[in-house]
């Protein structure tokens, strides 16, 4: 019995226009569509996506303190100044859905300790595993309402001054919790006009200019140390 032609054609057909269509489409294949640093409403040709509030909520400037835990050199446990800035960066589409995405610069003691792009979760979450500089950070928090608390890890060489005058460095792993405020005013602008200006070649620049730049910040940050009330981490 031979087969009839107009079944065959027909079924021919229809197999070639299924992998057409599967073409690209394999499943978790990262799928960038257009964003606009502004935020807001995205068209991604047929659709819509906002930029959840909690994306919003975490923009901006934040400051406080991280209170260490533990330290690897068994001195006096204390406090630790840090300044953070979150930028939207992109929003990509995948299988699993909308992922987005956050520029992260991180000041501790006014020297920098991360410059990386990381995704941000559901309630303003982020986790950054970072080495860079010699410096091993490692934070997760949240960062929300106005308020940010979370974890920090930090290994790089701490300065440590002797009271007869001289300096050295010591290599320490420091842990500790962290809590921090949206910043209303300006005065880490400096600092953070370095990470824009100088990129990857931050970790090279000498110590005096991040002391200037975050002079502001830390002055700041100090004239608050000893009136600030500590809240209970959620």
């Amino acid at each position: 019995m031979k087969p009839n032609f107009r079944i065959v054609t027909g079924i021919l057909l229809i197999l070639v226009l299924a992998l057409l269509g599967c073409s690209g489409c394999a499943p978790g294949e990262y799928k960038p569509y257009p964003t606009y640093p502004s935020g807001g409403d995205y068209d991604y040709g047929g659709g819509s996506y906002d930029l959840p509030d909690y994306v919003h909520d975490a923009l901006g400037e934040w400051e406080g303190f991280m209170w260490e835990e533990y330290r690897s050199d068994h001195r006096t446990l204390g406090k630790k100044k840090v300044a953070v800035r979150i930028q939207y960066k992109d929003s990509t589409y995948t299988s699993s859905g909308w992922r987005d995405w956050v520029r992260v610069n991180v000041l501790i003691d006014g020297r920098p300790a991360a410059s990386t792009i990381e995704e941000i979760r559901s309630g303003g979450y982020l986790h950054l595993e970072t080495y860079q500089g010699d410096i091993d950070l490692d934070l997760k928090g949240w960062f929300r309402h106005n308020k940010a608390n979370g974890d920090i890890d930090l290994v790089w060489d701490e300065k440590f001054d002797y009271p007869w005058g001289d300096t050295d460095f010591y290599r320490v792993r420091i842990a500790g919790d962290f809590e921090l405020g949206h910043v209303t005013h300006l005065h880490w602008a400096s600092a953070w006009e370095l990470f824009d200006t100088y990129g990857d070649e931050i970790w090279d620049l000498p110590e005096e200019t991040w002391y200037e730049a975050t002079l502001d910040g830390m002055e700041y940050l100090e004239s608050i140390e000893e009136t600030l009330v500590r809240t209970p981490v959620e």
